[in-house]
């Protein structure tokens, strides 16, 4: 009886196995093969995405322009990449560069190495960082409540009080420039030039942010927030690794004093010359 019993059972077995077996690899070939259509729906949707985002942007597609931007943002927050939101305000301004755009577009200000002070004269572009306190209530569009450098106590700057750049941050890794480094930015239009520290950081591109307590003193016009204005006749002068945390109380006492240690108005009288239009 008890042969019996097993050779039914393994009768049994070998039964289930030969229809559970191809049924369950049928079943998991089936998931595999929706899970590859479900991913190239999704490669394709985003493709479709990119190619909206780097069309010219018109007001004849908004909604479009919308869905694309949405599209991307939440597959960069599926990598964990969550796109700033600077990024995400440049995006709804200008198309998304392509990748021979991207390679050829600068990503960092261009400076020169004069003895321990570092100069940017080349063309740039600048804009006012309202970053800090009540960034967000001062540029709805693209501030932040944040900046990089803050006091000892944790808050951070306020734009409207202190004078300070906002660097691109491949210039602060490659230049080895820091945040609470004091400078000296010139307005040869003006004439004018004004002392600084640097209190934050931006994106990879060519550009230097001016917090409104920096461009008043320089001279610099600008009609409304977040408006980008001429650097053309801007230059600057950084002095890395000069931070000492004695700023904001002493920074123009501070920056002077590195400044003409430098050499002050005569050595960068070369650079400050006014150019040809």
């Amino acid at each position: 009886m008890a042969k019996d019993r097993w050779e039914k059972a393994d009768i049994v077995g070998k039964l289930t196995g030969s229809v559970l077996i191809p049924l369950g690899l049928a079943i998991g070939s089936y998931l595999f093969n929706a899970a590859l259509q479900e991913r190239a729906a999704r490669q394709k949707t985003v493709e479709l995405a990119i190619t909206v985002l780097q069309s010219e942007k018109t007001d004849r597609s908004p909604k479009l322009q919308e869905w694309a931007l949405g599209v991307l943002k939440q597959t960069t927050e599926a990598a964990s990449q969550t796109l700033p939101p600077q990024v995400l305000d440049e995006l709804k301004k200008e198309p998304l560069p392509s990748a021979q755009t991207v390679a050829a577009a600068p990503t960092r200000i261009v400076f020169k190495q004069v003895d321990n002070g570092l100069i940017a004269n080349e063309s740039f572009r600048s804009y006012i960082d309202w970053d800090g306190i009540d960034g967000r209530k001062l540029d709805p569009e693209s501030g932040q409540d944040m900046t990089s450098l803050k006091y000892p106590d944790g808050k951070s700057l306020d734009s409207r009080q202190v004078p300070y750049l906002a660097l691109p941050f491949t210039n602060v890794r490659e230049e080895k420039i820091q945040t609470g480094d004091y400078a000296v930015l010139f307005n040869v239009g003006k004439g004018t030039k004004a002392f600084a520290v640097v209190g934050d950081q931006g994106p990879a591109k060519n550009s230097l942010g001016i917090s409104p307590a920096l461009a008043t003193p320089l001279g610099v016009k600008f009609q409304k927030r977040g408006d980008i204005t001429s650097a053309d006749k801007l230059i600057l002068l950084v002095f890395p690794s000069s931070a000492d945390g004695k700023w904001p109380d002493s920074l123009d006492q501070q920056a002077a004093a590195l400044f003409a240690a430098w050499g002050g108005e005569g050595k960068m009288q070369p650079y400050i010359q006014p150019r040809k239009p």
